[in-house]
């Protein structure tokens, strides 16, 4: 995969269109080391509840890293319409995402997904340390690629057809939410 193709137009400038994959690369990158450092930061507010520090809130970026805590926020909110007064924020990001996903079909995890961006690193880095692209078998490919349909199938199945509203509410309002 070329990260910026070389031509240019008559002007000798590089066109926007062939610089799109070098701007998708910075950008997923960006948002990759953003994600490690609330990892980070998470990190530092979880070892000091358990060392009995002062109680400092917990950062507010980690509500993205809640989907499941998210998922039942937007089946309270759809059936209530009351939103999630417990993680606010991943009500918000599942919506944003739901809603981008339906207006721009992939752009979310093609510019935003930090397991994308770490996918395609570990791909170059194996293409450059074994010198030849190597492929996986046609059916193995598609059946790695949906098992993460499968587990959001599975979710899916699990909080909107299975739970009970106040099942919903209890587990959004319980000590392990």
């Amino acid at each position: 995969m070329k990260v910026m193709e070389k031509s240019a137009d008559a002007s000798g400038k590089v066109s926007f269109r062939k610089r799109i994959p070098l701007l998708r690369w910075v950008v997923q990158g960006i948002y990759t080391l953003f994600y490690l450092l609330v990892g980070v930061e998470f990190y530092f507010f979880y070892v000091g509840m358990v060392r009995g520090a002062p109680a400092v809130s917990r950062p507010s970026a980690v509500e993205g890293f809640l989907p499941i805590s998210s998922l039942l926020g937007l089946r309270y909110f759809l059936q209530t319409g009351k939103w999630d007064h417990v993680h606010p924020a991943g009500l918000t990001i599942i919506a944003a995402v739901v809603v981008s996903a339906l207006l721009t079909r992939k752009s979310l995890c093609g510019w935003v997904c930090p397991i994308g961006f770490i996918s395609r690193l570990l791909e170059r880095g194996g293409e450059k340390a074994l010198k030849k692209k190597k492929r996986v078998p046609v059916l193995l490919d598609h059946f790695l690629m949906s098992v993460k349909y499968f587990l959001m199938g599975f979710f899916v199945y699990v909080v909107f057809f299975r739970m009970s509203i106040k099942e919903v509410e209890a587990f959004l309002t319980s000590p392990y939410n």
